[in-house]
């Protein structure tokens, strides 16, 4: 048997009837018993691997057979199976219960969220633009019910790292395995952002609680009291009001031959947050929730596979700042492969994190807009058709966000009462307007005050400098032409706005007006700075010395480049090119100023 693709993992329901109030204490007799529940699930469970053997191993046909077993049962009333690999059944009496099975290597590690493994290439370095909604909650929770099935321990280490290393003074929690209770969930709210590695279905997701049952457990008492004795008194009780599940899985090595064969494949009872419970809880309205996980960007209700209240409209009726999953263009969901989920749990921390980049590009692989997206062939063995999938990385709720950095997006000069915009670039808080100080020795280009208005004025060596040393500092130190609490950069700050905005930097810092030149090569703006082309003066000696207009915007620095020369660095880009680049000026000469603000 050839396998293309294995669909698993994490998967939905298992909803009782309705119970208006459940005490905390046995049940009445006309409370569902949850011992029927598990009599179909263990029945299931020996049905399967019986099939799995007359099928040679083939587990979606033995699933398949099991399912229309199962259907012919005396307390069944219905049987629906989901992507070949789980059992939704609807029992007479209203409850229903899930059986799957989940692919595990050798080792009993599972293989799989959901799908092959797939690498994905290493995401460029993003840099992100100050944000209307600010993350001013540090708390972030790693919540890992799936630690050790997943192999999480490498990759949970990068995310702490790169939250720890950030500057922002995030404070992270762990919990992993059985520490990731049902409760925790109501602790969603009190994070800026959560990060949630599990299992996942349409409706639910794995906590980390696990039942253990025992063939001494045959009556409801018995099975009650294990529950209890295991879960808690609360789990048993949300167990019969949705508000939680237990799914049964099988855990098998179906890629060594008769694996069917082997004496250990039990199956494991484990309790599943519902979306009846999310739904249930307080607001959240300031946390980011990244669901990585199978089917978490489910957001279309689905009747015929009983799917009425999907994962995504769980967490978005929330009210949370941004929820993160994955999604197919039709606003249903997939299962995720591991390799996927682990290189988009990387990249979102560190475009979060370390870019301070916000929604606009935390779930894109790079600056051309480009959607991170999953692909693989979706095989259904049993009636032998394929699809292939692309399963998307998105995000729902606010577009602009990220964390508070101290950035500020505007100020005013106090020496003349001018009000200029911001940008916060990588860990650089730059004006995003250029500056318009009428210092001693500066000039309106062409000694149109008109042209300040829109440009800045210009400035000289000396001026920019204000009497300073020239500085190759990070920062510079130079107060300069600045206003108070802003500095001129030197040539080592302009070197680090250039290395965060990659090779097409200089598309990234230029406006998109029309006060450019046409064709304005690759300008995007993407990183908010607004560069306009205010040309420059040669000398400003000479009063015909001006030029460039409309075709360069070129800044000063605090560096000098040789102590003979007399030379000055500057940086700029012009309307024909894409690459922010270093340029030579002499000192006598005059361009923009941008300013940064002091750390």
């Amino acid at each position: 048997m050839k396998i293309v693709r294995i669909l698993a993992l994490g998967f939905c329901v298992l909803i009782f009837s309705q119970c208006k109030s459940i005490a905390p204490t046995a049940p009445s007799e006309n409370t569902p018993s949850l011992l029927e529940v598990e009599r179909i699930l263990a029945s299931a469970h020996d049905r399967f691997l019986l099939e799995a053997d007359s099928t040679n191993g083939d587990p979606w046909k033995a699933l398949m057979l099991t399912a229309n077993w199962v259907q012919k049962q005396p307390t069944v009333q219905t049987v629906v199976t989901i992507d070949s690999v789980y059992i939704n059944i609807v029992l007479k009496s209203g409850l229903t219960a899930t059986y799957f099975f989940d692919p595990v290597d050798d080792s009993g590690r599972t293989i799989f969220r959901g799908g092959g493994p797939r690498t994905m290439p290493k995401s460029p370095k993003l840099v992100g633009t100050l944000s209307k909604n600010s993350i001013k909650n540090k708390k972030v929770l790693l919540y890992a019910p799936a630690y050790t099935e997943f192999h999480l321990q490498p990759t949970i280490q990068k995310t702490i790292d790169s939250l720890s290393s950030a500057g922002l003074g995030l404070v992270v929690t762990l919990l992993k395995d059985e520490e990731c209770t049902p409760a925790i969930l109501s602790t969603f709210g009190n994070y800026g952002l959560v990060i949630m590695d599990t299992h996942g279905s349409p409706e639910s997701f794995m906590s980390g609680t696990i039942i253990d049952i025992h063939d001494g457990d045959t009556t409801d008492a018995r099975y009650r009291n294990a529950v209890i004795l295991q879960a808690g008194q609360d789990v048993y009780d949300r167990l019969l009001t949705k508000d939680l599940s237990i799914h049964a899985q099988t855990n098998i090595s179906i890629l060594t031959p008769n694996w069917q064969k082997r004496q250990n494949l039990n199956r494991i009872e484990k309790v599943y947050v519902t979306t009846n419970y999310i739904r249930s809880q307080p607001s959240m309205p300031n946390t980011v929730i990244f669901g990585n996980m199978c089917y978490s960007g489910f957001g279309t209700p689905d009747a015929a596979r009983n799917i009425l209240y999907p994962m995504r409209t769980a967490f978005l009726d929330k009210n949370p700042i941004s929820y993160y999953g994955y999604t197919l263009e039709n606003g249903s969901s997939e299962v995720v492969t591991d390799n996927f989920a682990k290189e988009m749990e990387e990249t979102f921390v560190q475009r979060l994190a370390n870019d301070n980049d916000s929604t606009g590009n935390a779930n894109l692989r790079k600056s051309d807009d480009a959607e991170f997206f999953d692909t693989y062939l979706d095989a259904f063995i049993f009636n032998l058709r394929s699809k292939h999938i692309t399963l998307l990385f998105r995000h729902w709720g606010a577009d602009d966000y990220s964390y508070d950095r101290g950035c500020v997006s505007q100020f005013t000069d106090g020496r003349d009462g001018q009000v200029y915009k911001a940008v916060c670039i990588g860990d650089q808080n730059w004006m995003a307007q250029n500056l318009n100080y009428n210092a001693p020795g500066s000039v309106t280009y062409n000694n149109d005050p008109a042209n300040g208005a829109i440009y800045g004025r210009l400035y000289n060596f000396q001026t920019f400098m204000q009497g300073a040393a020239p500085s190759t500092a990070e920062p510079s130190g130079v107060q300069g032409v600045c206003p108070k609490g802003w500095h001129v950069p030197s040539d080592a700050e302009w070197s680090t706005l250039f290395v965060a905005l990659g090779d097409s930097g200089g598309g990234a810092i230029k406006s998109t007006s029309s006060l450019w030149s046409s064709p304005n090569f690759g300008a995007t703006n993407r990183s908010g700075f607004s560069a306009l082309p205010g040309g420059e003066s040669a000398d400003l000696a000479i009063p015909d010395a001006f030029g460039e207009i409309g075709n360069l915007a070129v800044f000063g620095t605090t560096t000098t480049l040789t102590a003979s020369s007399g030379d000055w660095s500057t940086w700029g880009v012009l309307a024909s090119s894409n690459t922010l680049d270093t340029f030579q000026e002499l000192q006598k000469g005059a361009v923009s100023c941008r300013c940064v603000k002091d750390k």
